[in-house]
């Protein structure tokens, strides 16, 4: 999240994976992640909505962040199963 530059509440990610490099997880759909004892398919990559260009704080709109979020980072993942993760799995 720190790449795009702006604030994370922004995106309302699930999870967060350090370590992956920029556009990493367009190589992810039809692997599976591992986290903690949660095995998380990854289906297909996500387009992102307009109220990402939102700032949480101000209000005001910013659409160079949708272009960011977009040619940056997106993937959908999905479980099978309840499994338990832990905050630095």
């Amino acid at each position: 999240m720190a790449r795009l530059g702006v604030d994370g509440r922004r995106l309302r990610p699930n999870i967060v994976i350090a370590g992956a490099e920029p556009r990493d997880e367009r190589q992810w759909p039809g692997r599976a992640l591992r986290i903690g004892d949660a095995l998380i398919g990854v289906h297909s990559q996500r387009p992102r909505c307009i109220v990402t260009t939102i700032d949480p704080d101000t209000g005001e709109q910013d659409l160079d962040v949708l272009r960011r979020i977009r040619r940056d980072c997106r993937a959908v993942c999905r479980s099978d199963g309840a499994a338990t993760m832990c905050s630095g799995e």
